[in-house]
């Protein structure tokens, strides 16, 4: 597939920086990806993480969505989910795979499109002027590139993506998006796109993502202990109280049980510890981190974001709480459940809590 010098001439080199991480990928021989993904700093490539942990839905998704793209070519997908549940690190996982296995793709985020085309990555700040390489659709499965995909972190805007993004039959689009139907309803409609969603977190999951966190809380525990006397940040004596908490319920069941700590896990199996969480050491950072979360789990469910404002800003996660449980009602939910509405009263943040 060759690219002409019209559809090219808009498009300039990305940053130095943007193209060492096309070749890392790309020149890797091992198409699997491991629990976590590091890809570093790169503050010219829009909000790219540092690093994200590989869900273990993101793997079946991606291989759905790869034999969906095959399959039906000319519909595309919506992946719909609230805030945290993952849309966003997804397409970050997707874009890897996809560069890996060799394919051309283009990534929107941050009103940028990225091209990952030929070896080389390009970028265009969005119009309504996009040429992409490829002129139109081939869906023979034997040819090596078949079409372009398109990934669309469009989880922001309350309009649709722009129309270039996914109305050629040329492109696959893949868009990350609120609930809001209002965000994808028009495209999705004419393609007959599939809409998908994310099961929310496991708790080992969050586990994995959190304690990836254990070095910088440390330095900022260490930080904290090195000016002394002061008093703590709120936000870690609110955890200090949670862990205080726990460890009275814990000393409270094992008086129940009249046993020692030392057969705590073994006691407790059966009662309420399938994470173990009552064998837990509390006295380590890890220890601690697995408790808190799993308080933040039992308060506000298995969403990363939740989770996360949870225990680092519990003040906000208890306005919020407050805010739906005060201001909601049971006509209110009856009906989001329909569907969003354009001006609808509540924010995303505030429903999702």
């Amino acid at each position: 597939m060759r690219w002409s010098d019209e559809r090219q001439q808009e498009w300039r080199k990305a940053e130095p920086a943007i193209q060492e991480f096309y070749n890392k990928w790309h020149e890797s021989s091992n198409t699997a990806l491991s629990h976590q993904v590091n890809i570093g700093h790169i503050p010219e490539f829009g909000k790219a993480p540092d690093r994200f942990i590989v869900r273990n839905s993101y793997k079946t998704t991606f291989d759905q969505v790869w034999q969906w793209a095959f399959v039906r070519p000319k519909m595309g997908i919506i992946l719909a989910g609230q805030p945290g549940i993952g849309k966003t690190y997804f397409l970050w996982y997707a874009l890897i795979r996809l560069i890996k296995q060799g394919q051309p793709v283009a990534f929107f985020t941050e009103g940028t499109v990225y091209l990952f085309y030929e070896n080389d990555v390009w970028l265009l700040k969005t119009t309504s002027t996009i040429l992409f390489p490829i002129a139109k659709a081939v869906t023979d499965l034997t040819e090596h590139r078949p079409f372009l995909f398109v990934l669309i972190d469009h989880d922001i805007s309350t309009l649709e993506p722009l129309s270039v993004l996914h109305s050629s039959e040329a492109v696959f689009p893949i868009q990350a998006s609120y609930p809001n139907p209002n965000h994808f309803n028009k495209w999705a409609k004419r393609r007959n796109a599939g809409i998908w969603g994310l099961p929310l977190w496991e708790e080992a999951e969050l586990n994995m993502a959190y304690a990836s966190l254990e070095e910088s809380i440390l330095m900022c525990s260490n930080s904290q202990s090195i000016k002394g006397s002061e008093k703590a940040s709120p936000q870690v004596q609110v955890a200090l109280d949670t862990l205080k908490e726990w460890t009275d319920k814990k000393n409270r069941l094992l008086k129940s049980l009249k046993t020692d700590d030392d057969s705590c896990q073994a006691k407790t199996k059966d009662i309420e510890d399938k994470n173990g969480i009552y064998g837990v050491d509390m006295s380590t950072i890890n220890g601690a981190l697995k408790v808190l979360l799993h308080t933040a789990v039992q308060d506000v469910g298995l969403v990363a974001r939740d989770v996360f404002e949870r225990i680092f800003y519990p003040t906000a996660a208890a306005e919020n709480q407050a805010e739906a449980i005060n201001h909601v009602t049971y006509e209110n939910l009856q009906q989001l459940s329909k569907s969003f509405q354009e001006d609808h009263t509540f924010t995303h943040q505030t429903i999702s809590h």
